[in-house]
């Protein structure tokens, strides 16, 4: 979307975890298990490691050693920024389509036969892009809300996750569980999982040629952050997976002309000529928001000017308001977005 930079959010962001913080290493199953363990050590070893980016080998070694908790604490653990992506992603999801009876956010996860007479909430990969791999001439203006923000198959996201980097040392915990038959109630082989305890992790968002809504939107997903309202990883039902995430840098970039001048944000309805707004469908302009920034002079340049936010409350304070019930009402439904199901209309 656009072929010029001309704003970006970077936000770095700490993650703490609770007692037991899980996302599976998928190199590691009870497969793997079967193949690396004896039969009768087999009850006494992990089922589960958490993701890292260590070798199969060492993954190998860990398990086999006679005190795997201990061994794997010398793994290189790490979040994984497309998990972190997905669990946020789903939450606004769900969060956004208990405002309306009317679909306006797709389910990527429904099938054909689960559309429903209410409208359709079929994914907008599935209607963007037909089986010739052919797509709508501007995919952004058909999307909804969240696949503007985090894209899809059609058209790339504005939103960037790195990986989340642990804080060393790392600590770890054994965590044992059963499955129980729901036909008999007996109890099947045990699951016992290493897990990340009280974890703290650090990431980098990057929010690039935003408008302005997007930035309210992510205020409002950081109040849920922050209240532990997210969790990650497996065993979710079980209590596992407990976080909470908040903002502890936010810096600011306006590429080509200084239009930030440290006071006011603007979003691409308020800087782009009212022809291009049409086009990519960006929300009409709005009173920019009052922001404190800070100049950073050593990482301006002539066509990049950055800013540090000063007060990270105030800044989503004046942001939120910029996705308010008055613009959500005011956004399309998805069937008023949409070119009909297997008629994409290709750019010429």
């Amino acid at each position: 979307m656009l072929r010029q930079s001309v704003n970006e959010l970077t936000i770095t962001v700490k993650i703490q975890g609770g007692p037991a913080l899980l996302i599976k290493d998928g190199r590691f199953n009870d497969k793997k298990k079967q193949e690396w363990v004896d039969k009768e050590a087999r009850k006494t070893k992990p089922s589960a490691l958490p993701v890292s980016r260590d070798t199969e080998p060492k993954l190998k070694e860990v398990v086999k050693s006679p005190n795997p908790l201990e061994a794997a604490a010398a793994l290189a653990f790490y979040l994984p920024g497309s998990s972190i992506r997905g669990a946020w992603r789903a939450h606004l999801e769900k969060s956004l389509r208990s405002l309306d009876d009317a679909p306006k956010v797709c389910d990527p996860l429904i099938s054909d036969e689960e559309q429903g007479p209410a409208g359709s909430y079929l994914a907008c990969s599935k209607v963007l892009v037909n089986d010739e791999d052919e797509r709508v001439a501007v995919p952004y203006h058909s999307s909804c809300p969240v696949c503007r923000l985090f894209g899809n198959t059609a058209q790339a996201s504005r939103l960037s996750f790195s990986d989340a980097e642990l804080d060393r040392p790392v600590a770890l915990a054994e965590v044992d569980n059963v499955a129980i038959s729901r036909q008999t109630g007996a109890v099947h082989s045990p699951f016992r999982a290493i897990v990340l305890r009280n974890a703290k992790a650090t990431l980098k968002l990057r929010l690039r040629n935003f408008e302005l809504w997007q930035a309210g939107l992510l205020g409002h997903l950081f109040d849920d952050l922050g209240k532990g309202l997210v969790p990650l990883g497996s065993g979710k039902n079980k209590g596992w997976g407990a976080n909470t995430a908040m903002a502890t840098s936010i810096r600011l970039t306006c590429f080509g002309q200084d239009r930030a001048h440290a006071s006011k944000l603007l979003g691409l309805g308020e800087i782009l000529d009212s022809d291009r707004c049409k086009d990519y469908g960006f929300a009409p302009a709005r009173t920019p928001p009052a922001i404190k920034a800070q100049r950073i002079v050593g990482e301006s340049a002539l066509w990049r000017h950055v800013y540090e936010i000063q007060d990270i409350p105030a800044f989503w304070g004046a942001v939120k308001p910029c996705f308010d019930e008055k613009l959500w009402q005011g956004m399309p439904l998805l069937s008023d977005r949409r070119p009909p199901v297997g008629d994409v209309a290709v750019e010429a």
